[in-house]
C-alpha cells in the first residue's frame, strides 16, 4: 500500500473528469507512439520504392548508350580493318549515339542531384567524343579496339552507381533484388562480352583471318562468356527459388539468347581454326553476331520490364497499406472516443444516482 499512496494521494484531489482525462491519456498514448512508428517504417519504405523506381526510370536511359557504344566500337573496328563500307554506318551511329547522351543529360539534369551522378555523364560523354574524334587512317584497330572495351567498362561501372545510389542494390524484397541482379550485374556484363565477341568479328568482315593478339583475347571472350552466364543462369535459378512466375517470364528471352550465342561460337570458332576465311562467310559471322546481341537485348528489355511492374505492385501496394491503415486509425480513433464517452458517461449516471 506504501507504493500505492502517492497515486492515491494525487487521484483523491483530483476530480472526477480528470481522473478519467488521465486513465485515457495513459490508454492513449502508447498506442499514438506504437501507430506513429509503425507509420514512419511505411513512408520509409514507400520512400525506398520511389527511389529505386526513380533508378529504373534513369538506368533506362543509359541502356541505349551501352548498346550504341558497342556498336560504335564494332564500326571503327570494321572501318579499321579495312572495310570501307563502314565509314557511313560509323557516322550513322554516331549521331544516334550523340542522342542518346542529349536524352541522358537531359534526365541527369532532372534526377542527377538526387541520385548523387554528380559530373560522371559529362565525363562519360567526353570519353565517347574523344574516341570517335580519334579515328584516323593507319591506326591499329586493336587498339581503339581496347580504348572502347574500358569506355564501355566506365558504362558499366556507372549502371552499378547509379543501382547504389538509388537503393536497387539494397532492395529488401528477395524477388525484386534478384531482378536489380539481372538487369544491372549479370545481363550486362553477358552483353557486354558477347558485345566485344561481336566486335572482334567485325574485323574479320573482310575476308581475313585474325591477328594472334585477336585470337587470344577472342579465346578470354569466350571463356570470359560461359562464366559471366553461369552466373546469369544461377541469378535466375535464385530467382525461381522465390518468384517461379517472374523467374518463368524471363527465363524464355534469356534462354533463346543463349542459344544463338552456343550457335555462334560454334560457327566462330570453325571459322578461326579452318583455312576458308572469306568476306562472304565474314560478313555472315557479324550478321550472326548482330542476331546475339540483339536477343540479349530484348532479355534484358524483358527484364526491366519486369522489374519496372514489379516495383510499380510493390508501391501501389504500399500506398494502399497507408491509406487502410489510415482508416483503420480513425475508426479505431473514433471507437475509442466513443468508448471512453459512452463509459464516463455511464460512471457519471452512476455516480449521481449515489448522491
Amino acid at each position: 500500500m506504501n507504493i500505492l499512496s502517492p497515486g492515491i494521494s494525487l487521484t483523491n484531489r483530483l476530480r472526477f473528469p480528470a481522473k478519467f482525462a488521465v486513465l485515457a491519456v495513459i490508454i492513449v498514448i502508447p498506442l499514438v507512439i506504437l501507430g506513429m512508428r509503425v507509420f514512419s517504417n511505411l513512408n520509409s519504405r514507400i520512400d525506398s520504392v520511389e527511389q529505386e523506381r526513380v533508378g529504373r526510370e534513369y538506368l533506362l536511359t543509359v541502356t541505349p548508350i551501352l548498346r550504341l557504344s558497342m556498336l560504335q566500337r564494332a564500326h571503327t573496328n570494321r572501318l579499321l580493318s579495312g572495310d570501307a563500307s563502314a565509314a557511313q554506318d560509323l557516322a550513322n551511329n554516331r549521331n544516334q549515339l550523340e542522342t542518346a547522351f542529349n536524352n541522358l543529360s537531359d534526365m541527369d539534369a532532372r534526377k542527377g542531384p538526387e541520385l548523387e551522378t554528380e559530373n560522371r555523364v559529362q565525363r562519360l560523354r567526353e570519353s565517347a567524343r574523344s574516341l570517335m574524334e580519334g579515328v584516323k587512317p593507319g591506326l591499329s584497330p586493336d587498339d581503339l579496339f581496347a580504348q572502347w572495351n574500358e569506355q564501355l567498362a566506365q558504362t558499366l561501372n556507372f549502371i552499378y552507381y547509379v543501382s547504389a545510389t538509388s537503393g536497387l542494390v539494397l532492395d529488401d524484397d528477395a524477388a525484386t533484388l534478384f531482378l536489380i541482379d539481372l538487369s544491372t550485374i549479370r545481363m550486362p556484363r553477358e552483353i557486354n562480352v558477347a558485345g566485344q565477341v561481336r566486335g572482334i568479328t567485325a574485323g574479320i568482315s573482310t575476308g581475313q583471318g585474325l591477328t594472334a593478339s585477336m585470337r587470344g583475347s577472342l579465346d578470354s571472350l569466350l571463356k570470359l562468356e560461359l562464366l559471366f552466364r553461369g552466373e546469369l543462369e544461377q541469378s535466375v535459378r535464385l530467382l525461381k527459388r522465390r518468384s517461379p512466375e517472374l523467374a518463368n517470364r524471363i527465363n524464355d528471352p534469356i534462354a533463346t539468347a543463349t542459344t544463338a550465342m552456343d550457335s555462334f561460337r560454334n560457327e566462330l570458332q570453325a571459322y578461326v581454326k579452318g583455312p576458308d576465311f572469306s568476306a562472304q562467310r565474314g560478313q555472315a559471322l557479324g550478321a550472326q553476331g548482330n542476331v546475339v546481341v540483339a536477343a540479349l537485348y530484348k532479355a534484358q528489355d524483358e527484364i526491366q520490364v519486369a522489374l519496372q511492374d514489379q516495383l510499380n505492385f510493390r508501391y501501389t501496394s504500399l500506398l494502399e497499406l497507408r491509406q487502410m491503415m489510415i482508416a483503420m486509425c480513425v475508426i479505431v480513433g473514433l471507437l475509442l472516443l466513443y468508448a471512453f464517452s459512452s463509459i464516463y458517461r455511464a460512471l457519471r449516471i452512476a455516480i449521481d444516482s449515489l448522491l
